[in-house]
């Protein structure tokens, strides 16, 4: 089995250059872009629950137990075939009108069939019994291999967070993932910590924050949004940080102002910190030089507390500003 074992590494290698290559930054900006994006995403889904099912097969190569079936579907075209006719199968038991049968002798997939040893109807149905058990011991979700319907609110989820990126432009920039959970951290966000998102968006830095505390609150202003902070299950207090009642009872107010009003916003944000707290927040470098009459008020207030600015090296999709990360502390 050295040869089968070696075959299976070189797939899952080159699984994960695909999934490497679809994941890069792409806009998505456009509708056209998204749809791209969409077919991005259901690829990369395919690819990572094939990968799971190839490191399963390792494991039954290193001990001589893989059947004739399960060395077949080491063969990414049987692999393929295989999860069609799964879905066949299905789609032919939910629908009295068809007919589940084995392909045609002309057809491709008959010769990869015939030599993994399935020759009928009958046989075929077995193997993709087997198929369908083999799926769920490689610990892919039903979901993932169509089994069960995806759930309706996951779905609404899905295409809401696809529509509110055609939101992006302006003072709607959504923050990256990779930098939510950097500015989660860098507030210092424990188990126990009590956290505030205001200006939530679609709430990648509230995601960041669950995963490290349960205890999530976020404020929003436009429905969408709201909405799909809710489908994701977050904790929405108000809708207009501006005029939301203050309550000094967070250990960390995390947030990405709109920066046309990021000097009101972050001042007002503070005021929802508890003694000791910390705010972090992405900001235009406009904190730093501008000489408006707002801008100079607003760092005669930074100066009265503890603070840092450092340079954003991550890039939002939708606007070229400069971005800095600022740090106020609340004197405990």
């Amino acid at each position: 089995m050295a040869n089968i074992t070696e075959k299976i590494e070189r797939q899952i290698t080159a699984l994960e250059g695909k999934i490497d290559a679809l994941s890069g930054n792409y806009l998505t900006n456009t509708w056209k872009r998204q749809r791209e994006q969409q077919e991005r995403d259901r690829k990369k889904e395919m690819y990572h629950s094939q990968i799971q099912v190839l490191q399963f097969l390792k494991q039954k190569s290193e001990t001589d137990t893989l059947t004739l079936l399960e060395q077949n579907l080491t063969v990414a075209a049987f692999y393929e075939d295989m999860r069609c006719f799964s879905a066949s199968k299905k789609y032919c038991k939910d629908n009295p009108y068809c007919k589940f049968q084995y392909p045609k002798p002309d057809d491709v997939r008959t010769k990869r069939l015939q030599k993994a040893g399935i020759t009928d109807t009958d046989e075929l149905a077995a193997a993709v019994e087997c198929f369908d058990t083999l799926l769920q011991s490689a610990g892919v979700s039903p979901l993932q291999w169509g089994v069960i319907p995806p759930d309706p609110n996951a779905i609404r989820l899905r295409d809401m967070l696809y529509r509110a990126k055609m939101y992006q432009k302006g003072d709607i920039q959504f923050t990256p993932p990779e930098l939510a959970k950097e500015l989660v951290a860098l507030a210092g966000v424990r188990k126990d910590s009590r956290v505030l998102e205001p200006e939530a968006g679609i709430g990648n830095i509230a995601d960041a924050a669950k995963e490290v505390t349960d205890h999530v609150d976020c404020i929003e202003r436009m429905t969408d949004f709201c909405e799909i902070l809710k489908l994701k299950k977050h904790n929405v207090i108000g809708n207009d940080l501006l005029t939301a009642e203050t309550a000094p009872i967070y250990d960390a107010v995390v947030m990405n102002p709109p920066f046309s009003e990021e000097c009101e916003h972050i001042k007002r944000a503070f005021d929802f910190l508890r003694p000791g707290g910390s705010l972090v927040a992405v900001c235009s470098s406009s904190i730093q030089w501008k000489s408006t009459r707002k801008y100079e008020q607003f760092r005669d207030w930074l100066s009265e507390h503890t603070h840092s600015i450092d340079e954003c090296g991550a890039k939002f999709e939708m606007t070229g500003v400069h971005t800095v990360v600022l740090v106020v502390d609340k004197a405990a």
